[in-house]
Parts: C-alpha cells; structure tokens; sequence
C-alpha cells in the first residue's frame, strides 16, 4: 500500500508524464534532450525518481565520454500505455470488458 501511495505522489507531481512520454517516444534519448526547456530542474528530478522507482532503465555508454541513454522498462511501458488509452477515452480494458462496454449481463459497464 505504501508503494502505491509512492507511486501516486510521483505521478502527479510536475513534469512525471512528459519524462515519460518523452522517454517512450525516444527510447535511448539522452538526459540533455528529456530535460530541454522550461522546468529542467523538475524534469531531471522526476526522471532520476523515474529510474530509482522502475519505470525509466538508465544505461551509461562510454565512447570518449560518459554518455546516458534512457528507455521505458516493462513496467513503464505497461503504465504510459494505460495512461495513453485512459487519456485517449478508450478507457482501462480489463479481462472481462472495458469501461463503456456492456457487462456479461447485458447492462451497461
């Protein structure tokens, strides 16, 4: 429960779905290119959270210099595309039907 209450926290906190939409959109994208423009201090904080609890892999390449790539882990994946459908109105599809479906009984979901 504590976990969820985390999760909650960060996603609402400024700039949590734009790191995510930026990162899903360009896998391997660099912190310089997540974090350009206005709030580039929210940004970066909110994608070291994003690494830290899971949702962003980070991966350190060295050629000359240090240089930092960012991808969706599985998990973040799962979570922007729910937010995306959830966003779009397709609604959350569940096993059964998906909200604005009708229920196995013929009753509105």
């Amino acid at each position: 429960m504590q976990e969820m209450t985390k999760f909650d926290e960060l996603i609402s906190r400024t700039n949590s779905i734009y790191v995510l939409k930026r990162v899903g959109e360009s896998p391997g994208i660099g912190q310089r290119e997540i974090i350009d423009g206005d709030g580039r201090n929210s940004k970066l904080r909110r994608l070291n959270e994003f690494v830290e609890a899971g949702l962003i892999i980070e991966r350190t390449l060295s050629a000359g210099r240090t240089l930092k790539q960012y991808y969706l882990s599985e998990k973040g994946e799962r979570f922007l595309k729910m937010y995306l459908e959830f966003e779009e109105g397709e609604g959350i599809r569940t096993g059964i039907h998906s909200l604005g479906d009708k229920d196995s009984f013929g009753a509105d979901a």
